[in-house]
């Protein structure tokens, strides 16, 4: 009986290292144990959207954080689709735009102790 609270934790850490490593979960989130190890978390990730042909940035609505909050913790391509077409439907977008979402990630260089921002997933959400 003493051994059931260690199993859990060890299922635990490795269900959320899994998730961090195949679906680039927020160690932040989810019971990571890895959230003391890095800068990178739902905090620091940012969601960006253009069109493609112009470059223009579009504005996130408002109405959409928490769908895009949901995207900085697990920003698989089906969530980052989901919030494509609710953003384009959401702004307007012509029948013509294709609408790039893009999730950010903070990166920590430690030779150089300097941050830096990269694109972390991008889909193209079209008409």
């Amino acid at each position: 009986m003493s051994s059931v609270a260690p199993l859990v934790l060890v299922v635990v850490a490795l269900f959320a290292l899994w998730q961090t490593i195949t679906q680039d979960q927020s160690s932040w989130s989810g019971a990571g144990f890895g959230m003391f190890a890095t800068v990178d978390g739902e905090a620091t990730r940012q969601v960006r959207g253009h069109i493609e042909a112009t470059g223009t940035e579009v504005a996130l609505p408002a109405a959409l954080e928490q769908v895009a909050f949901e995207v900085r913790v697990l920003p698989t391509n089906a969530r980052l689709i989901r919030l494509g077409e609710l953003w384009r439907a959401d702004v307007g977008l012509g029948s013509a735009e294709v609408l790039v979402v893009e999730v950010w990630r903070l990166d920590f260089n430690p030779v150089t102790g300097a941050l830096s921002r990269s694109v972390l997933n991008q889909v193209r959400v079209e008409p």
